[in-house]
């Protein structure tokens, strides 16, 4: 606890800036320094280290704008997590995602909904194994040419009991 009372600037339309930690008050973390707005917006720095930048509700938004060439980063030794409950909108000139553990760096993207995928130019899928799988039709469809290539190609169809068991338990396990 601070042995000095904290120093405090008030203005009672406009908010006020805080340095030194209240004794008062019901808050789990304390903060050190405290800038508050008229509107309640703040921006915290915690005795811990961590710090907390809070908006309250408005039409206007909140930004983070970074002008020139200089880059904004954010390094996390944890998770880094973002919930919104409208829409995520990512735009850049590149976009690059790139799990780095390779025993279970996975990358996973699932919709409730649908997933769309386009590209203007080319679109590539490459895996060691890929799998694709519908649980209703699969369906390929190509204005050009419509290629399968293989060093061995198998159509497996499950109903004829003509594909020998081995490879269906192959293929099977694939597609799980």
């Amino acid at each position: 606890m601070s042995k000095s009372p904290p120093y405090i600037i008030n203005h009672p339309e406009d908010g006020s800036f805080r340095i030194g930690r209240k004794e008062d008050g019901k808050a789990v973390r304390k903060a050190q320094v405290c800038a508050v707005a008229g509107s309640a917006a703040s921006l915290r720095i915690f005795e811990d280290g961590g710090w907390e930048l809070r908006a309250t509700e408005n039409d206007q938004g909140s930004n983070i704008i970074q002008t020139g060439a200089g880059p904004i980063n954010i390094k996390s030794d944890g998770d880094v997590n973002i919930d919104c409950k409208g829409t995520f909108s990512v735009m850049a000139k590149d976009i690059i995602m790139k799990a780095t553990d390779a025993k279970i760096g996975d990358i996973f993207l699932h919709a409730e909904h649908d997933i769309h995928l386009q590209g203007k130019n080319f679109a590539k899928l490459i895996g060691h194994n890929t799998t694709v799988t519908a649980n209703d039709k699969l369906i390929t469809n190509s204005k050009g040419f419509n290629f399968i290539i293989g060093d061995m190609v198998r159509i497996h169809e499950p109903q004829s009991k003509l594909i020998p068991g081995p490879l269906g338990d192959y293929i099977n396990s694939l597609v799980e």
